[in-house]
């Protein structure tokens, strides 16, 4: 029982630091031509997880963050773009780490491009509209962009955080 509730209070600290991550992202308002760009800092906690616990513990810190953050600063339509590209790059992040030819800032890029791609299945299924695509080439530069600094906070992170 003691493991049990070791893991479990694990888990919730790393959804309410990736909330916080969250909260302040929400608060920052970047404007770079495209509606909806963030930095992603709430990766750095998926992606940490991701390399210091098993796959499902990570998958649920990142499912786990997602819906928390819908219900408090989202709408329903919030939580499918988050929901779709969430599972989408963590999705990616898993595969690109199991073949151990990337590291962790890698598989940051790889996991916030998918999110890009994500999100506009998500507003193609919403608009029912392919036009939504043709954001993708910018979302692609800031997706590589801000998937390389949030993985090198990571990459820092796991260098400075021993296992438990």
């Amino acid at each position: 029982m003691k493991k049990r509730t070791v893991v479990l209070t694990r888990l919730a600290l790393m959804i309410a630091l990736s909330m916080i991550f969250s909260y302040i992202e929400h608060l920052l308002n970047l404007n770079v031509g495209i509606p909806g760009v963030k930095l992603g800092t709430a990766n750095i906690v998926c992606l940490f997880a991701l390399y210091r616990f098993s796959w499902y513990e990570a998958f649920g810190v990142n499912m786990g963050r997602i819906a928390l953050s819908a219900l408090l600063f989202g709408t329903p339509v919030s939580l499918l773009y988050s929901a779709v590209g969430g599972v989408l790059a963590f999705a990616a992040m898993l595969a690109l780490k199991k073949t151990k030819l990337f590291g962790a800032v890698g598989i940051s890029v790889g996991g916030s491009v998918m999110h890009c791609i994500g999100q506009l299945c998500a507003a193609t299924l919403i608009t029912g509209s392919v036009a939504v695509f043709s954001y993708l080439p910018l979302m692609l530069v800031w997706a590589t962009v801000f998937g390389a600094v949030t993985g090198g906070i990571c990459l820092l992170a796991l260098k400075r955080i021993k296992k438990p």
